[in-house]
């Protein structure tokens, strides 16, 4: 794994380190944000081109929760006063001394489509590109909150830095990214999440709906088994199966 552009991202308070698998001109994976709040200890986590209509929301409150926005609440037809939280969840136990690992964003390599077109640049800021090897693996973006105090963490040598974005009460979030071999029974089940979204997806829309979109993709939220953080993986276009079944 190498990062094609543009190095790590250091950014000040309200910064957005943003990040994807493959190229900005070439076959992608969806470009993922991760925004630190301006004011307050929050961050937000989603997918760049829908974050105006879901994101995760890790509150300083320790209100931890996925949700519509009121715009991806009418743009879902949700019926005035429905609930727009979809999932809810406890912060996880600290990992060590001031360090918490916040969330997992899972990018394997059969979601690097080419039919997605070039990533529009963001009008402020970077977006990161990495590249994966071929075959089944994928690439994890880990985010890691740092208190004010916290000491130095050694991340092992298998990963590396995609940023760094500077907190308004002194500590800071982390993102960085390793690459991992995958076990087939895991790509298969990748290809089971793809073939459930276009079904979810049809049976709430319609099929209209769906086969109107030139670039239909999705993604698959869940939660780690170890400490309960939230793992999405990207599951890139859900036309059709990547891998035989």
């Amino acid at each position: 794994m190498k990062q094609t552009l543009p190095g790590p991202q250091f950014l000040p308070v309200g910064g957005t380190i943003r990040f994807a698998v493959g190229s900005a001109a070439g076959p992608r994976s969806n470009a993922w944000s991760v925004i630190g709040g301006k004011r307050a200890d929050d961050v937000y986590l989603g997918a760049r081109d829908i974050m105006g209509l879901e994101k995760v929301s890790l509150h300083v409150s320790g209100r931890w929760r996925r949700a519509w926005t009121a715009a991806g609440a009418k743009e879902q037809c949700l019926p005035h006063g429905t609930d727009r939280v979809m999932n809810r969840w406890d912060v996880p136990q600290s990992i060590a001394e001031g360090w918490l690992h916040a969330a997992t964003v899972r990018i394997p390599a059969s979601s690097v489509q080419p039919g997605l077109g070039a990533e529009k640049p963001p009008r402020k800021g970077v977006i990161s590109f990495w590249d994966v090897g071929p075959g089944q693996r994928e690439v994890r973006f880990e985010i890691v909150l740092a208190d004010p105090a916290a000491p130095s963490l050694n991340a092992g040598n298998i990963t590396e830095a995609v940023g760094r974005n500077e907190l308004p009460g002194g500590g800071c979030i982390w993102v960085i990214a390793g690459e991992y071999l995958v076990a087939d029974r895991r790509e298969m089940q990748v290809d089971r999440l793809r073939r459930q979204a276009r079904e979810r997806w049809i049976e709430h829309m319609g099929f209209g709906h769906f086969a109107l979109q030139p670039n239909p993709t999705g993604a698959a939220w869940g939660f780690s088994n170890d400490d309960g953080r939230p793992v999405v993986i990207d599951l890139g276009d859900i036309r059709a199966a990547h891998t035989a079944a």
